[in-house]
């Protein structure tokens, strides 16, 4: 039987390390966290003015994740990476995407991820965590144009039918949703993908083992299933920057456009 290869691109605030960790919950997969991420944090190649006072990690270039991504894995059944667009294209192309996956996408409305990372990166800078400015790291990390660019790359220069999960239907609904997404992409459906063990973090790479990441995924790490959405009630009272109001405006042309193709 073929083994299965997929990757999730992700929109920052959408419930992707909790379906990471689902995903981690079965031994026979071989699943990734954020090498793209990584090597834009800490690879030779990266950007240096943003993150130069991070220590360099060897062998972490966008070049040296396309090649982990496309080793070979025989004892596994599915291989499963998780990650961010930007990070995967911050040299401007889409030389580093690896060949042979199916290309899945999870995405949040517009109004939700970036007030959940507004008040993230505004928590961050309260404990001392961010030198950057809150609102510049939201406008960065949540915009929807490089998924929305990749999707269209996808679809029109590749040929494929990217999957795209919409991060509130998987809370309301982890079973039917991983059922249906697992049907899809081949991907074997197990029990332990809707209660996992807390804190499976022995896939990450060993640069995220520290306090400042710990903090970032805490939630996620100390969960064990897929929880509903919160009221919007308690969402809505959060005071944004004008800038985060036209960037949601903006972006929820793009979500609403690409969640009319969602499963």
């Amino acid at each position: 039987m073929a083994q299965t290869r997929v990757m999730l691109w992700c929109i920052p605030r959408s419930r992707s390390t909790a379906f990471e960790l689902s995903m981690a919950s079965v031994p026979s997969f071989k699943v990734f966290h954020a090498e793209y991420a990584h090597a834009q944090l800490f690879g030779e190649d990266r950007e240096k003015g943003t993150y130069a006072n991070l220590e360099t990690v060897p062998n972490s270039t966008l070049n040296d994740v396309k090649a982990k991504f496309e080793a070979a894995y025989p004892d596994k059944e599915a291989v499963i990476a998780k990650d961010f667009v930007l990070c995967a294209t911050f040299k401007g192309n889409y030389d580093s995407l690896p060949n042979g996956y199916q290309h899945t996408f999870l995405i949040r409305e517009p109004n939700e991820s970036y007030i959940s990372m507004y008040k993230f990166m505004t928590a961050l800078k309260e404990k001392g965590l961010l030198d950057t400015d809150p609102t510049e790291e939201t406008l960065y990390y949540c915009s929807f144009k490089q998924v929305n660019d990749l999707y269209n790359y996808l679809v029109v220069e590749k040929g494929q039918h990217p999957v795209i999960i919409n991060s509130n239907d998987l809370a309301e609904n982890p079973r039917a949703l991983l059922q249906k997404y697992c049907k899809i992409t081949g991907i074997p459906f197990y029990e332990s993908m809707l209660n996992w063990q807390p804190g499976n973090t022995g896939h990450w790479p060993e640069a995220f083992a520290v306090p400042y990441f710990g903090f970032i995924y805490k939630n996620a790490l100390e969960s064990s299933c897929f929880l509903p959405p919160q009221p919007k009630a308690d969402k809505d009272t959060v005071e944004i920057p004008i800038a985060l109001q036209e960037a949601i405006e903006r972006d929820t042309v793009i979500y609403q456009e690409m969640v009319k193709n969602k499963i």
